[in-house]
């Protein structure tokens, strides 16, 4: 009988591995469990981790989890819960009962965040979770965010969808050439300079030194620090990305945390940017440069259109494309509650806020 023997419940120990198999089977994705384990169990706050589960008659048929994020939020320090793995398995996706059911979860999750004093949660869900949250969680839209690109391979904007692997390379080499043109110019002219741009291979304390000096000049953000850029980019398993610091005499300035995709064509994503913000355009262009001299036929980042580093990308060639990520979210913090908080212009956001890349 539909609806008979459902339950919301907690996960239960040892079982992870099931879990983690039906956030791919949900997801159509080939997550790892050792990625599972990264996100939910080595997280910065691991305590504040919150995972449901939906089971009917003891088989587990949907989840929906939250991860704490640490912000700051227009002068205060806060953590946020971040909405993640929402979903159901497509083989029951249209059971009215669990429809029923994630109701029951959903006000289970709510009483969780409040009780653990978060005043917002939020998430960045596909349009099929975007309909989900709007219509059963009553979520509102905090922001759409625009994603930018920017072609370094010369030939690749004029092959079309059927792309040529000879005329790619080749527009490879003119883009390595002309990039590194540029770089020795550049360098030139700042002879005698302190400026340099370098990979970091571990993180250290000048991350800190960063997020202490850069932070206070953003309305709102989520944490950059030593510890949370560790989990995020250094534990990863695989450890998809490379991390650029750029620095003087006196410290570091900005950092871009890049990883590079075989799509269509090689893209590069530029994962996050962050720094003071007279520094983000450096970051920015130092970072395309890294990018084209490793083979990079186009770029993809994601900013506030508004944002310090919307405005950056936008002087530096960068194209809106059309698509747009949802950021919606729930507001448990009746402070919160003003103009200030949807303006894009106080937001910093990218796809390092969430594990899309």
């Amino acid at each position: 009988m539909p609806g008979e023997g459902l339950a919301v419940t907690d996960l239960r120990p040892g079982e992870e591995e099931a879990l983690n198999a039906l956030y791919n089977e949900t997801f159509n994705f080939s997550r790892s469990l050792a990625a599972w384990r990264w996100k939910f169990q080595k997280i910065p706050l691991r305590d504040l981790v919150v995972v449901r589960c939906l089971r009917r008659g003891g088989e587990l048929v949907g989840q929906g989890a939250s991860l704490p994020m640490r912000f700051r939020v227009l002068g205060r320090e806060v953590v946020a819960g971040q909405m993640v793995d929402f979903g159901v398995r497509p083989s029951v996706r249209f059971d009215l009962a669990l429809y029923r059911l994630n109701r029951i979860l959903l006000k289970g999750l709510r009483e969780t965040w409040m009780a653990q004093g978060m005043p917002f949660i939020y998430g960045f869900p596909n349009e099929r979770a975007y309909r989900f949250h709007k219509r059963i969680a009553g979520t509102r839209d905090f922001l759409w965010i625009p994603v930018w690109t920017r072609w370094l391979n010369p030939l690749g904007r004029f092959l079309g969808r059927v792309r040529s692997k000879s005329l790619l390379a080749a527009g490879r080499l003119v883009s390595r050439a002309s990039w590194c043109r540029a770089a020795q110019a550049a360098r030139a002219r700042a002879a005698g300079g302190t400026l340099r741009f370098f990979s970091l291979p571990e993180p250290d304390e000048r991350l800190d030194r960063l997020w202490e000096k850069a932070a206070p000049a953003y309305g709102i953000l989520s944490y950059r620090d030593r510890r949370q850029l560790a989990w995020r980019y250094f534990e990863k398993p695989g450890r998809p990305y490379d991390v650029w610091l750029l620095a003087d005499e006196l410290g570091p300035l900005g950092y871009a945390a890049t990883s590079v995709h075989e799509e269509d064509v090689r893209v590069g994503y530029m994962v996050d940017v962050f720094g003071e913000p007279p520094w983000t355009r450096t970051v920015v262009h130092r970072t395309l440069e890294r990018l084209a001299l490793s083979g990079c036929d186009l770029v993809r980042c994601l900013a506030v259109e508004s944002s310090v580093l919307g405005r950056g990308l936008a002087d530096l060639g960068f194209s809106r494309e059309s698509q747009q990520v949802p950021m919606i979210g729930l507001i448990f913090d009746s402070a919160l509650e003003k103009e200030s908080f949807f303006d894009g212009r106080n937001w910093h956001v990218t796809y390092g806020d969430f594990d899309g890349v």
